[in-house]
């Protein structure tokens, strides 16, 4: 769905929430679910979405663009941004930080990446193209000098290979990393920071900037509590461009025995739910899932009354739920914020999977189609 923010902006839906990690796993999602949806939101017109690929999947379809092209335009759908954050099968019965592997340190990494950039460039769509990455990986630290300069090598070199498909095909994709709470780069302020050290001066420095961008996934910033006004900003003074948004609602909760026993049932093994809790001074608390957090509330290590963040994408025209918030109101505050500088906008709930029964929509389709449909209602 093209120019509705403003012209040149697409609007889509991140594909990473079907599950099937084979290519032909894939396809068949499209037309069960993704045809559904259009027919919902967008009968009349070509629906944007944002194409996830396994790396098996990515690495069959260089050999097979066409088909897929065929394929995708056949359900009047195209493909302006690609997810090449999660690398294997993101629907196995445990993800959690198997999500972040391989990092940017591995070759994997690095040929994953290409592949899908290749793919994209082949389906032809217009315009530039957009792909998502992880910020660099879990469990590392950038103090490491060899891993940071191992990491910026690596992306130097998918840098290389969008230049050299932009000479070759004329359009130009970038790279958009994506940071996450308790990654390498897990808020906007590490990533901004790391990049105006590894950025190399002048006009290879613009080159740089021109295929490496950033991903700014509003539930991400949230459960870091941080300002978008302010990240924004940062960006601005080292001259990195925001490439795209990822539309996505994080869970918030004020301290209570209701809330912390609703957030007890949200517990679940497939994926990671890190959580932040600012106290009423203001210090703020991490946890890599939010049963560690709610375990170290049980044993009193905590300051009562805090606010929770959670990392648990809900749909993202949901306001409350049960005796828990969420953190919608970021999402008008992002488009008001980036409206005019971001062409690629891409609603990413991927957890419908195990969202609670009560948030459950009747069909996957109509519940992006739902979320779709708030979004263009609020801001179109």
């Amino acid at each position: 769905m093209r120019n509705r923010l403003r012209p040149g902006s697409v609007l889509g839906y991140c594909t990473n929430v079907h599950a099937g990690a084979s290519l032909e796993a894939t396809v068949e999602n499209l037309r069960v679910h993704s045809a559904a949806v259009r027919t919902l939101v967008a009968p009349n017109e070509p629906m944007g979405i944002g194409l996830w690929l396994s790396a098996s999947a990515a690495r069959e379809a260089r050999g097979r663009i066409e088909w897929l092209g065929d394929e995708i335009a056949a359900l009047g759908l195209e493909v302006f941004t690609m997810n090449v954050f999660p690398y294997g099968d993101f629907h196995q019965e445990v993800v959690k930080t198997a999500v972040y592997e391989p990092s940017w340190l591995t070759d994997e990494r690095v040929a994953y990446t290409i592949d899908a950039a290749t793919v994209l460039a082949g389906l032809g769509e217009e315009g530039e193209g957009s792909l998502s990455t992880l910020p660099i990986g879990w469990g590392l630290r950038l103090d490491d000098s060899a891993v940071s300069e191992r990491a910026w090598t690596n992306l130097m070199r998918v840098v290389a290979a969008l230049e050299a498909i932009e000479s070759t095909t004329g359009r130009c994709l970038h790279l958009d990393i994506e940071p996450e709470p308790g990654c390498v780069l897990g808020s906007h302020a590490d990533a901004a920071d790391w990049m105006k050290r590894m950025l190399p001066e002048g006009r290879e420095g613009d080159r740089v900037r021109r295929y490496l961008r950033i991903c700014h996934d509003i539930c991400h910033a949230a459960v870091m509590f941080e300002d978008q006004a302010a990240i924004v900003q940062g960006y601005r003074e080292i001259g990195v461009r925001i490439g795209k948004v990822q539309v996505s609602n994080a869970i918030r909760a004020v301290e209570s025995e209701a809330s912390v026993a609703q957030l007890g049932s949200l517990c679940e093994d497939r994926y990671q739910h890190q959580t932040v809790c600012r106290d009423p001074s203001g210090e703020v608390h991490f946890e890599a899932d939010l049963p560690d957090m709610l375990l170290r509330r049980g044993r009193g290590q905590m300051t009562p009354r805090g606010e929770w963040r959670v990392h648990f994408h809900v749909p993202i025209g949901l306001g409350s739920f049960g005796d828990l918030e969420t953190t919608r109101e970021m999402i008008p505050e992002c488009v008001e914020l980036l409206r005019e500088e971001v062409d690629h906008w891409e609603v990413e709930t991927y957890a419908w999977s195990v969202l609670p029964r009560e948030l459950q929509s009747t069909s996957l389709g109509e519940g992006i189609a739902d979320e779709l449909k708030w979004f263009l209602s609020e801001f179109t």
